[in-house]
């Protein structure tokens, strides 16, 4: 996947729906065009520039797309005009956040990894993020020219400049603006432009659709707080102030649970995170799915929540599965996520995610769990060798959404086939003889030889991951593969039957291996 530039930093979000503040009327004649000194960080107009709380993360354009709108705005070429709505305090974007977040990016040289992001993230930026911005920045200062070289250009206009173009560039600085429109009325007239405009050009999925408009919903914010671990915007800081540091604190800790360790590609390390990365365009809508089916049977979460109680209720309740899932808890299973959550090319894999999520909350509801540990190493044995089941799977339903139930049906089907002690060599037929499952194919495909010479990088990714996989540590309880998130160090004799602490006396294994299932 191209790193995204991650921009949502760059203008800040806000709350319009306020009472005394919902009509942009009487406020005067407002301006046409914003100048690129306009965009400078400080200045009255970017100063009161706002993202409405219910528009979508800014992190969806990648560097190419970041280069050429800069590029189109230098050269004079039409840019789309930026919708905007005002109010008695600040001016919202309902129209345009990702260009005019690149023009922001470029003049205050902030691309994710500048002061005014590293304040959005409370000085912690994550890795992945720092590396998009630091590769915006080269390719950007490298085609286009920086901000500020632009502007030293013109310091000695009476001398010859190496670089024509970009000395033009800078002298047209002088004349260039995005064109602005105005929409009219209350807040509620610019939330329906909101989502009228943003169904043309880039539309809004279903998903993001239902997550908007329930913005205020306990589901909703907890999964924006995770998303960002506690930190960026808080789009709980008007409930009650004890909630307000509770779901600081639980969100923090379910976002370390699911987006740590970090890494890059190609894949070099089998210590995956089990969310995939931060910086995936749909990652909202994925934590939003994932703490929906964790609190499906929960009552009263479909009303705003007002105080953060619900909130708090529903961000304890998605922490206990996760971390049956995953983490250094006594209850965690440590699934490895390069076996349930990742292909053998390194792509995450979205349906199987929810689709674990939900097999886990089923199995722990039937109390199958430690039966689970038992066949455990057979079951991982299966994924590993039809790795691609799940995706025939999402192809068939065409999406995610539609896919996951599916998935934990067929691994529902596997898992209860192996505690039942039937065969191996039977799994195939007995998930083809599942209702409307007759399509799946069991054959192993082989990749052609020939061209490309070069390997890309989702061969490298599977070279690794063939390799590392068949030496991958694993469980000596339960025969599962080991990951470093979720590591607990038995005694092979226990210390009320004499066992000393010494290294020849241990023996690394799942948490719930060594806390539930061992005797």
């Amino acid at each position: 996947m191209t790193n995204k530039v991650f921009l949502d930093a760059l203008i800040p979000r806000e709350d319009f729906d306020v009472e005394n503040e919902a009509s942009s009327s009487g406020l005067g004649r407002s301006k046409d065009t914003a100048s690129v000194s306009d965009l400078k960080f400080g200045d009255f107009f970017v100063s009161v520039l706002r993202k409405p709380d219910f528009q979508r993360e800014t992190n969806e354009w990648d560097v190419g797309k970041a280069y050429s709108l800069i590029t189109s705005f230098l050269d004079g070429d039409l840019i789309p005009a930026i919708s905007l709505w005002k109010n008695k305090s600040n001016i919202f974007i309902i129209d345009g956040a990702h260009r005019l977040s690149a023009l922001i990016a470029w003049v205050n040289n902030d691309y994710g990894d500048g002061e005014g992001s590293s304040n959005f993230f409370e000085g912690n930026i994550p890795e992945e993020i720092r590396r998009a911005a630091q590769k915006a920045r080269l390719e950007i200062d490298e085609k286009i020219g920086s901000y500020a070289s632009l502007k030293a250009a013109l310091s000695n206009p009476g001398q010859s400049h190496p670089d024509t173009k970009r000395l033009e560039r800078a002298r047209a600085l002088g004349h260039l603006a995005v064109q602005l429109q105005w929409v009219e009325g209350d807040s509620s007239k610019a939330e329906s432009s909101f989502f009228t405009i943003n169904q043309q050009g880039t539309p809004i999925s279903d998903a993001e659709i239902e997550l908007l408009r329930s913005r205020r919903r306990p589901i909703s914010i907890s999964a924006r707080a995770i998303l960002r671990g506690g930190r960026g915007h808080k789009y709980w800081q008007n409930l009650d102030t004890q909630n307000q540091s509770r779901i600081t604190d639980v969100s923090s800790n379910i976002h370390n649970l699911l987006f740590k360790p970090d890494y890059a590609t190609p894949i070099r390390t089998l210590d995956l995170p089990v969310g995939g990365k931060t910086n995936n365009p749909q990652i909202l809508s994925l934590v939003y799915q994932a703490v929906k089916i964790i609190n499906s049977e929960a009552t009263d979460i479909d009303k705003d929540d007002n105080t953060g109680e619900k909130t708090h209720i529903v961000l304890n309740r998605t922490e206990k599965v996760i971390k049956r899932i995953t983490g250094n808890s006594p209850r965690s299973l440590g699934l490895h996520p390069a076996v349930y959550f990742y292909s053998k090319r390194g792509a995450f894999k979205t349906a199987s995610f929810w689709a674990v999520i939900l097999l886990i909350k089923d199995m722990e509801e039937r109390k199958l769990l430690t039966k689970f540990t038992g066949i455990r190493e057979e079951f991982e044995r299966f994924l590993l060798e039809f790795d691609g089941l799940d995706q025939q799977i999402v192809r068939k339903r065409r999406t995610a959404l539609a896919a996951y139930q599916d998935i934990k049906l067929v691994y529902e089907t596997i898992i209860d086939n192996f505690i039942r002690s039937k065969s191996y060599e039977s799994l195939p037929s007995l998930v083809k003889s599942l209702p409307n499952f007759d399509y799946l194919s069991f054959e192993s495909r082989t990749q052609k030889v020939g061209q490309p010479t070069e390997f890309n990088k989702d061969t490298k990714n599977e070279i690794f991951m063939r390799q590392a996989l068949v030496t991958a540590r694993k469980c000596p309880i339960c025969g599962g593969l080991l990951h470093v998130n979720s590591i607990s160090f038995d005694h092979l004799i226990r210390k009320q039957d004499g066992g000393n602490s010494s290294a020849d006396n241990g023996q690394a294994t799942h948490p719930y291996c060594n806390t539930s299932v061992k005797k």
